[in-house]
């Protein structure tokens, strides 16, 4: 589980086209403790983070890091969360929230491996 934190210029090229050029910060948290992930979340957004991934997910939506996700988003924060990886359908939470970009395992072929989630949402 965890939460990468990327410092840099939005407007220097060379961390747009070079994300070498830009300090990625690893901060971890655990998903059993909502409080803790939005407070990491809100934390990253205060501390200048342009992305916030959240490797991480459940089938429970939390609305505190609902919350928190918003609060991100706001602040044109990028928040991308883990589908799942329990080869299913079911929705994923924070991955479904609204502005969340959901990202899945995929093989070299362009195929979704067996046990990663997929679906719509």
């Amino acid at each position: 589980m965890g939460l990468l934190i990327k410092h840099g210029d939005p407007g220097d090229p060379q961390c747009v086209a070079n994300p070498a050029h830009c300090t990625y910060t690893p901060t971890h948290f655990y998903e059993e403790i909502d409080p803790d992930i939005a407070a990491g979340i809100v934390w990253a957004t205060d501390n200048g983070a342009d992305v916030i991934n959240l490797s991480l997910g459940g089938a429970t939506r939390s609305a505190t890091v609902a919350a928190a996700v918003r609060y991100a988003a706001v602040r044109d924060v990028l928040v991308v969360a883990s589908a799942g990886n329990d080869g299913g359908t079911e929705v994923r939470y924070p991955a479904a929230e609204p502005g969340v970009i959901a990202v899945a395992a995929a093989q070299s072929v362009s195929t979704l491996y067996s046990w990663s989630q997929r679906g719509p949402w």
